[in-house]
């Protein structure tokens, strides 16, 4: 198969390439929480999924060379041998359980670099295979769906992860449809919002967002009536419904002078925006993106205050209880839905379990516990009675 890596290809020029720290691109701040996000995100995943699948897959469509370096000429990993490191430590764990890895990288020469990086991960057990793929990544995502279709209706997708750039690695939102509807699949995608803010009013650039959304019925949304922060905002709602998940949880990245670009104010670089189906993805990742919140940038989202924020910071526990009440008023709901029904609020999963609590030590409301032994606690499949 075209692009497919063999780990025993180590050449001795790249051997030597690869120890030299200053011939390694350098990874900038802003772009380094991708990869803190991906890594705190990977271990929940594999748990909840492989508890009740034997096989998980990932794929990263802008693999990259593997290795960067920072500002001091320390090494980085990249996301792909974050993904190896994570899936070898998953596999040593679980030795019966297997996953498969795909490394998607169009240019030949950063292709190579990434193969070389993965050869010098050493303890990678047999139940892990991956592979560089040396192609452009929409073909590479289509020819995937469409060997999945057409195997027929027994055949489906393995539990699969997709770290994506529909961008700088044009991945259309018609293919990030077809995706989801596989199954039992995610998608974090990186929006690069500072380049498709040039491209939007200009004719000339103007069709690279048509293959992003795959129409061009775009360029009568309202967002081009807008300017600044309010059009930026309506494009990222706008392509939130595009994709069409029933849940999306957006991070925002921005530049700032603490970030080292002066003069920069707080202008927006990309979004991560994490795309899925399912409750249990949607509230993992929110506690994901909340612990990296910080001067870079944080969770964002429609009807915003703020252009990101600092979990349980902004408002106080009695704003929740209200909140929640009046929410979910006359409703029984699992309290793991309680926490993916309001993805959109400033609060993580300790909140809403202190908040609970407290509700129902007041006597305002009442859980039914899944296990008649539980007293206090809360599990995800614990249902909370609002009266």
């Amino acid at each position: 198969m075209q692009g497919e890596s063999t780990r025993n290809s180590v050449k001795p020029f790249e051997v030597r390439w690869m120890a030299g720290s200053p011939d390694l691109p350098y990874l900038k701040k802003v772009s380094r929480v991708k990869h803190v996000i991906l890594e705190n995100y990977l271990q929940p995943w594999s748990w909840i999924l492989g508890s009740a699948h034997r096989r998980l897959g990932y794929f990263d469509c802008f693999a990259g060379g593997g290795l960067y370096t920072d500002e001091t000429g320390n090494q980085l990993p990249g996301s792909p041998l974050i993904a190896l490191r994570w899936a070898t430590r998953y596999a040593a764990k679980y030795t019966e359980r297997s996953l498969v890895l795909g490394f998607v990288e169009e240019d030949a020469e950063t292709a190579e670099r990434l193969r070389q990086s993965l050869a010098r991960e050493t303890d990678v057990p047999p139940s892990v295979k991956y592979n560089v793929y040396e192609e452009d990544a929409n073909d590479f995502v289509a020819r995937l769906i469409n060997g999945i279709k057409q195997a027929g209706p027994y055949r489906q997708i393995i539990p699969s992860f997709f770290f994506i750039d529909p961008f700088g690695h044009p991945l259309s939102v018609p293919v990030m449809r077809d995706l989801l509807a596989l199954g039992k699949t995610e998608i974090l995608v990186n929006l690069m919002m500072f380049r498709i803010h040039m491209h939007l009013h200009n004719p000339v650039l103007q069709p690279s967002i048509d293959r992003l959304f795959g129409h061009d019925r775009w360029r009568a949304e309202r967002f081009m009536l807008l300017d600044g922060r309010d059009d930026e905002l309506a494009f990222v709602d706008y392509f939130r419904e595009q994709v069409g998940a029933k849940y999306s949880l957006p991070f925002l990245v921005h530049y700032s002078p603490e970030n080292g670009v002066a003069g920069a104010g707080n202008r927006t670089k990309f979004y991560l925006i994490h795309f899925s189906n399912h409750s249990k993805a949607a509230v993992r990742m929110k506690e994901t993106m909340a612990r990296a919140s910080d001067s870079i940038g944080g969770l964002e989202f429609s009807g915003r205050d703020r252009e990101y924020y600092q979990p349980s910071l902004l408002f106080g526990q009695a704003q929740l209880e209200n909140d929640l009440l009046e929410r979910f008023k006359g409703r029984e709901v699992r309290f793991e839905d309680v926490q993916a029904e309001t993805l959109e609020w400033p609060y993580v999963e300790k909140d809403y379990r202190g908040a609970i609590k407290s509700l129902e030590k007041q006597g305002r409301l009442s859980v039914r516990r899944v296990k008649p032994t539980a007293k206090t606690g809360l599990a995800d499949e614990d249902r909370v009675v609002f009266p």
